[in-house]
C-alpha cells in the first residue's frame, strides 16, 4: 500500500467500472484523481479529506487507504448512541502511525501519541478502539477498561478473560505482538502522566498486567479486504451491538457473545459493505455538487473545485465529449 500509512493499487472508477485508457488520459489532464470530494466532518480543523483517487480504492480488489478508514471511523462515531459514545473512544489510524514512527526514539513516539490524544480522558473510557495498518495489513485493536487498577476476570472464549487487556481483531491468521507492545507502552505512559511517574510502570510493567488476546472474527479470503473487515468489526461493536459497561459484563455467565464476532457476518457480506461505503460517499459527493446541506452541516466547495468534479465524473461516464460538455456548462 503506497499512500500514507496504507495506500493501494490504482484503478477503478467512481461508479465501480474500470476506467479506460482514454478516460485515464482525460482524468490526468484535469488533475481529477487529486480533486477533493469532501472533508468530513465539515468545518472541523481535523476533518478527513477524501479525493476522487481515494474513492477509486473502493472498487473490488483494491486496498482501503488511511483516508478512507479514518473517514469511516469518524462517520461511525457520529452514528453511535450518546450513552455509548461517552463510554468509548475511536482513534484514527494516526495514533499507531505515531507510535510506529521509525524516525523517532521510543520515548518520543509515545510522547507524540500522548500529544495527539490530548483533550480526551482516554483512561476514563470503557473501550478504546485503535485502527492499525502494519506491514500492509489493517487490524483493529481494542483496549478494555484501562482505568482498572485491580485486574478482574470475566468468562470469555478462552476460559477466563482478564481485564484490563488488549484484544486484537485480525482478519488474517497473523500475530502482531509488536503492535500490541506499542499500544501497551502508550497506555502505560498515559497512566504515568495522570497518576505520577512510576505508577503506570508499576501497573503495566509486565505483559500479564495488560495481556493481549486474539479475538475470534471472520477471516478474509483475499489479500485486500482487511480494511473492510476492520470497519465491519468496529461498526458491530459500537453501533449494531455495543459492548456493555463493566457491571453488565461482570454479571454475564459468558462474555463470548460480546467479543466473539466469528459468526456475526461472513466474507460474503464484505462485498456489499464495500458497495454501501461507495454509495454513502456518492450521496455526500452529490450533496456537495448541488450545494445541499447534510444532517451534519453544510458542505462548501469553490466553483473551480465543483467544475473539476463535474468534468471528472462526466469523463468517467462518457469520455472526452461528456467532459467537454461539462466544461461548456461551467463557462455558461
Amino acid at each position: 500500500q503506497e499512500t500514507g500509512e496504507s495506500g493501494g493499487r490504482a484503478g477503478g472508477a467512481w461508479a465501480g467500472a474500470r476506467v479506460t485508457r482514454r478516460q485515464l488520459e482525460i482524468r490526468g489532464s484535469r488533475g481529477g484523481r487529486h480533486t477533493e470530494v469532501l472533508s468530513y466532518p465539515p468545518g472541523d480543523a481535523d476533518a478527513v479529506t477524501i479525493t476522487l483517487g481515494d474513492v477509486e480504492r473502493l472498487n473490488e480488489g483494491e486496498f482501503l487507504n488511511d483516508s478512507l478508514v479514518d473517514f469511516m471511523c469518524r462517520f461511525i462515531t457520529t452514528k453511535m448512541a450518546p450513552d455509548t459514545a461517552k463510554r468509548m473512544h475511536i482513534f484514527s489510524s494516526f495514533l499507531h502511525a505515531k507510535l510506529a514512527q521509525q524516525s523517532l526514539g521510543a520515548k518520543e513516539r509515545v510522547e507524540g501519541a500522548i500529544r495527539f490524544s490530548k483533550g480526551v480522558d482516554i483512561l476514563s473510557k470503557d473501550y478504546i478502539f485503535i485502527p492499525v495498518c502494519d506491514r500492509l495489513h489493517w487490524m483493529l485493536f481494542v483496549v478494555l477498561f484501562p482505568s482498572l487498577q485491580t485486574p478482574l476476570k470475566i468468562k470469555g472464549w478462552t476460559g477466563e478473560l482478564t481485564v484490563p487487556c488488549i484484544l486484537q481483531f485480525n482478519s488474517l491468521k497473523c500475530n502482531r505482538p509488536d503492535v500490541g507492545k506499542r499500544i501497551r507502552n502508550y497506555i502505560c505512559a498515559l497512566w504515568e502522566k495522570k497518576h505520577g511517574k512510576g505508577k503506570g510502570k508499576g501497573l503495566f510493567a509486565k505483559q500479564t498486567d495488560l495481556p493481549i488476546f486474539n479475538a475470534p472474527c471472520p477471516q478474509q479470503e483475499n489479500d485486500y479486504d482487511c480494511g473492510i473487515f476492520l470497519l465491519q468489526n468496529l461498526s458491530h461493536m459500537v453501533i449494531t451491538a455495543p459492548l456493555p459497561p463493566m457491571e453488565e459484563l461482570m454479571a454475564k455467565q459468558n462474555a463470548r457473545e460480546d467479543f466473539d464476532l466469528s459468526h456475526v457476518y461472513d466474507s460474503r457480506d464484505i462485498r456489499s459493505k464495500r458497495s454501501l461505503f461507495r454509495d454513502q460517499l456518492d450521496q455526500l459527493q452529490e450533496q456537495i455538487l448541488h450545494g445541499h446541506p447534510t444532517a451534519d452541516g453544510a458542505f462548501t466547495s469553490s466553483p473551480a473545485d465543483t467544475g473539476k468534479r463535474k468534468r471528472y465524473l462526466a469523463g468517467q461516464a462518457g469520455g472526452k465529449a461528456e467532459a467537454d460538455k461539462a466544461d461548456s456548462d461551467d463557462e455558461r
